[in-house]
């Protein structure tokens, strides 16, 4: 990107999110043979959107761009299209968006072969929305191609776009340079780096005469020349990537050229090189710029081998003349520079480093834009190693980088308030800031990891980010990985960790670090950290990373640089060779091959940090500890000073004297003393307690300090336990007490020479016990207790200085009335029936019952001698006991309060009479009825009737009932007298037979009829028997004949002669031996 020392600066919105792209080939489409293509595949792509919120639901896969350009005509004029192919990211997409700036003019839109109507081009600012006129949906390929021309808009300050100038020696050109949002000032596109486009064809027309005539355009442009046609007075490039690309790194320049082609080779690989120069410069210009350009072959090859091959050796690498706006720009394959630039051994290494930093790996976002800038500016320091031949100088250039950097009071990470254009990203505190802190940034990752993990870690950045973009996360976590340390803390203060909302949270400011050192013995150095400022305007607390110490010996060649990392909180790390696990003390110890007579901090400017060295003489790697068992006990009362003896130990042969003090806890009234005081490491002294005696029981823990020159200061507990004396004698215990609820009690105690008293409740049978509130007296009243203290516990505590002793128990019994749970119901019988009445109550003492009788609707009761329980029974009502009433008294022992249940009744009623009368009388001959009536005599209640024929129910609920021939038999009927509400009293009547009536007569009936009738003959027997039966008519023809079986005094057998002629028939009736029984006639009409 555009050089600090040589250009304007800049950065853009914050989307966190990495997109994963591939190659993009393109297909034509099926068998329309239409111009929009579909890929076959593509992983799937994050939903990210342009600078205005663009395209946020479609993923870019591919651009074919045409472009018409003449340098010479009077003004900057573009014309072409840009054909977008495409992938939905959500469903049912139907319009899609573009940036592209408003003064370009729209001249059609092609999707899927057909122009969209104007109303479906929407143009708002710098917008741009189609409507397609279909919904597309999620993972489908499409394309639209966009025809449009214009004057692209003049560069104001860091915004440059697409420019038109003069050379002195080559005439009128055209440049462009993207940066930050300059994209869509000239092509229609999707300016979000997180969606890189995958790849890119890129056609442009120029006018062309001869290869070697004065005039003759070239093209300057993305990826590889591979095909060119001349077509009359126009030439037409043909360019292709295929790698993916963000949007603001296409380029296009136009000139009169001169072309220069080269190789290098990497990994096997010749990448063809190419530049292209303005034409009219000096033979000796031209051997210059091509020298400083030729060096950078060999600084690529050096690049690779520090962070993967150079990411774009399919395609090409090169310079190209005529940037305006900036020292450089990292066009992707071909950097752009300035004609002041094209010798500049920094500025071609600078954008070179870019192809890896920012082309390669983008950053996701214009707020982490450090990530390209802050590499590429270390670059310029590490060209100088690689290539010493340069003439750069390293240190020079660090020296120079942390001066500036130490000087900016902003963070690398670049607010949301500053993405809303160019000028804002560019602006000089920002736009500076990423060069130059970022670049000190880097130099510290290099500092405290060394270079064989600093390197391992770039180029797995490269390697797992090829063609995607980062975050600044993105690059931390690939250290964590080498390191196997988890340097957060460090991004978190010197980049900005967390809360990236309007500002950064940490990142803004430096250090300045004391580092205490001294060489105790010969090739020994110990270095403490000493405490840390920060400077003015610092939003970091305590800035954690590395340290890097320039150590001086009696002569040059012992000269050496030693780096730890700092992580605060007296937390060291051997650094320089990767990270150390934590050393807690503050303190590192090296054994040199050399005794250090001098040290310097960060003279070859390294870190972003200041720092001043002291020399401590009696600092060693030696300390000391305090013992952590030291005690003293006594029985209350203590003695005025009670004595806990305190050892101490030396570490490493430390012998600086330990002044002791008591740092906490030293209880109220005492003081503490130490014997002696200072005491040597490794012997012990007399830790003293003084005015003891006017302490309670307890144990009481002293925090003691110890310090010595040199080293930490260290800590330790001593414990001072007072043991609990005597307490008093308790005289009199308290008593059990039994009370009603709602009254009040007392328990007391009396104990000699006590002087404080703690009543105590237990409510789990004296399990536990908790302290009541305010009872601190030798006595404790209870007004209105309730059940729910029945079976509390009471004890109390009486007290003295010393001890204290614990009186018995009291046990409390809260008593209550009886409480009735279920009422006597009034009660309905018939006369005779027993009859019965219950209650059901509590109480937590026994309960008295008394049942009472009251004979005149409850005005006087009664008590019944012996009802004394929860039930009343009383046998064989009679109905003179009707409505009488029955209540309930109840007692208990401790509450003597009667309670009354409610009044239930007693209802009798009387047993129905009933006689079951037969009328005309009970006996029967065939065609003859008689009726069974129930005759009832009640009381005013609902009568139902049930009857009974020869013992079995009938099917029947009236009170009268008909019996014919084929029914006779015995009858009984019971009537049911019910009351509402009550019982239902019955009665049965007595036996009823209905006969059959002895006869020699032949019974035929009805006569006349139709031909159906009965006859019927009687059974004298009774038992089953046959009969034959024929009838003749009157010439003594025979119209029917047949047997049946007989059962019983009268059997009727059916017959059916309707198909008979009308008139007189005769009727025989035989006996089973043939016996003629008897003759009738019939009349069938």
């Amino acid at each position: 990107m555009k050089n600090s020392k040589l250009c304007s600066m800049r950065i853009m919105k914050t989307y966190f999110v990495f997109i994963l792209s591939v190659f993009a080939f393109v297909l034509q489409s099926r068998a329309q043979k239409n111009d929009y293509y579909h890929r076959m595949s593509k992983e799937t792509h994050p939903f990210s959107s342009g600078q205005s919120g663009t395209g946020a639901n479609i993923d870019v896969l591919y651009h074919k761009i045409y472009w018409r350009i003449n340098p010479d005509t009077t003004v900057k004029y573009l014309k072409g299209f840009v054909q977008t192919n495409f992938k939905t990211i959500q469903d049912l997409v139907s319009t899609i968006s573009f940036d592209l700036r408003d003064v370009m003019s729209i001249d059609s839109v092609i999707f899927r072969n057909a122009q969209l109507p104007p109303a479906s081009i929407n143009r708002s600012g710098n917008i741009v929305t189609l409507s397609l006129g279909v919904s597309l949906a999620n993972n489908f390929i499409d394309s639209v191609r966009i025809y449009y021309q214009g004057v692209p808009p003049a560069a104001t300050g860091a915004s440059q776009g697409y420019q038109r100038a003069n050379s002195s020696t080559a005439g009128n050109y055209i440049t462009t340079l993207s940066e930050s949002y300059e994209d869509r000032d000239w092509w229609p596109c999707k300016a979000d780096m997180q969606d890189k486009i995958d790849s890119m064809d890129i056609i442009v027309n120029v006018p062309w005469a001869s290869p070697t005539a004065a005039d003759t355009f070239w093209v300057a442009s993305n990826g590889r020349l591979v095909d060119s046609t001349i077509t009359g007075g126009n030439r037409t490039f043909v360019f292709k990537t295929r790698y993916p690309i963000a949007s603001y790194l296409v380029f296009v320049s136009v000139a009169r050229f001169n072309r220069y082609y080269r190789s290098v080779n990497v990994s096997g690989t010749e990448i063809p090189v190419v530049y292209n120069l303005f034409r009219g410069k000096s033979t000796s210009q031209y051997n210059s710029i091509l020298s400083a350009m030729d060096d950078m072959n060999f600084m690529l090859q050096g690049f690779s081998t520090r962070f993967g091959d150079y990411p774009f050796k399919n395609e090409k690498h090169g310079y190209y003349d005529g940037l305006l706006g900036a020292g450089g720009m990292e066009h992707q394959t071909m950097s752009g520079m300035a004609t002041s630039a094209l010798t500049s051994s920094r500025t071609l290494a600078h954008e070179l480093n870019h192809q890896w930093f920012g082309d390669n790996v983008t950053f996701a976002t214009w707020n982490d834009l450090w990530l390209a800038e802050g590499f590429a500016r270390y670059s310029e320091a590490l060209a100088g190693e690689i290539m010493p031949s340069l003439g750069i100088n390293p240190f020079g250039v660090r020296s120079g980088i942390k001066s500036s950097a130490l000087s900016y009071s902003v963070s690398v990470w670049i607010p949301d308030a500053n993405m809303v254009n160019s000028n804002a990203i560019w602006n000089s505190s920002y736009g500076g800031a990423v060069y130059e802190r970022g670049g000190m940034i880097v130099s510290m990752l290099r500092a405290m990891s060394g270079d064989a993990k600093f390197f391992q870690a770039l180029a797995n950045y490269q390697t797992q980010l090829k063609g995607k973009s980062a975050t600044a996360d993105s690059l931390k976590n690939q250290f964590n990985t080498v390191l196997g340390v988890d340097i957060t803390p460090f991004f978190n203060d010197y980049v900005g960790g967390s809360g990236k909302g309007t500002t950064a949270v940490g990142g803004k400011g430096y250090p300045t670090n004391t580092v205490n050192w001294n060489s105790p013995v010969a090739n020994k150095l110990i270095i403490q950290a000493g405490g840390q400022t920060q400077s003015s305007g610092s939003n970091v607390s305590y800035f954690r990373g590395p340290v890097v110490l320039h150590l001086r010996g009696s002569v040059a060649t012992q000269d050496t640089t030693i780096t730890y990392f700092d992580w605060g909180g007296g937390n060291l790390s051997f650094a320089g060779n990767g990270i150390s696990t934590p050393i807690p003390g503050g303190k590192l110890s090296y054994n040199l091959s050399f005794t250090p007579v001098n040290i310097f901090y960060d003279d070859s400017a390294r870190t972003m940090s200041t720092g001043t060295i002291v020399h401590v003489p009696g600092l060693n790697d030696g300390s000391f500890s305090l013992g952590n068992t030291a005690s003293a006990s006594a029985t209350c009362p203590a003695p005025a000073i009670m004595n806990a003896t305190l050892s101490t130990t030396s570490d490493g042969g430390f012998l600086n004297p330990i002044t002791l003090s008591a740092s906490a806890g030293v209880p109220a009234g005492t003081t503490v003393s130490f014997s002696p005081n200072p005491v040597i490491p490794g012997n012990s002294t007399s830790v003293l307690l003084n005015n003891a005696q006017t302490l309670t029981p307890g144990t009481y823990s002293i925090t003691v300090q110890g310090s010595a020159s040199g080293v930490p200061v260290q800590t330790t507990t001593v414990n001072f336990i007072i043991n609990t004396g005597n307490g008093p004698t308790i005289n009199t215990q308290p008593a059990d007490v039994t009370a009603c609820v709602g009254t009040h009690v007392s328990f007391n105690i009396t104990a000699s020479a006590a002087t404080g008293f703690q009543w105590q409740l237990s409510i789990d049978g004296g399990i536990n016990w908790t302290n009541i509130s305010g009872a601190t007296a030798n006595s404790i009243s209870l007004s209105a207790v309730s059940v729910s203290m029945n079976s509390n516990r009471y004890r109390c505590i009486a007290s003295t200085f010393c001890g204290s002793t614990v009186s018995g128990t009291a046990l409390l019994k809260v008593e209550t009335a009886a409480t009735i749970q279920t009422q006597p119901l009034s009660v309905a019988v018939c006369e005779g029936a027993n009859a019965g009445f219950y209650i059901t109550a509590n109480a937590l003492s026994p309960i008295s019952y008394q049942w009472q009788i009251s004979t005149n609707g409850g005005i006087n009761w009664v008590d019944i001698a012996g009802a004394n329980s929860s039930a009343y029974n009383i046998s064989n009502t009679s109905i003179t006991q009707h409505n009488y009433a029955y209540r309930c008294v109840l007692t208990s022992a401790a509450c003597s309060a009667p309670v009354i249940s409610n009044v239930a009744t007693l209802s009798v009623r009387k047993i129905p009479v009933v006689a079951l009368v037969a009328n005309p009388g009970t006996g029967l001959l065939p065609g003859a009825t008689t009726h069974l009536n129930a005759n009832v005599t009640s009381t005013g209640g609902a009568n139902s009737y049930n009857w009974f024929y020869n013992s079995a129910p009938l099917s029947f609920s009236g009170n009268q009932y008909e019996v014919d021939i084929e029914k006779i038999g015995n009858y009984r009927v019971t009537v049911m007298e019910a009351w509402a509400g009550g019982p239902v009293c019955s009665a049965t009547s007595s036996l009823v037979t209905i006969q059959a009536l002895a006869s020699n007569k032949l019974f035929v009936f009805p006569s006349p009829n139709n031909g159906r009738f009965e006859v019927a003959y009687y059974n004298e027997t009774g038992n089953q028997a046959q009969r034959h039966l024929t009838i003749v008519n009157a010439s003594g023809q025979k119209v029917f004949d047949k047997v049946f079986t007989i059962n019983g005094s009268y059997t009727l057998l059916p017959i059916d002669l309707r198909q008979a002629a009308t008139g007189i028939y005769f009727v025989f009736v035989y006996n089973a031996a043939g016996k003629k029984l008897a003759t009738g006639k019939v009349h069938i009409r």
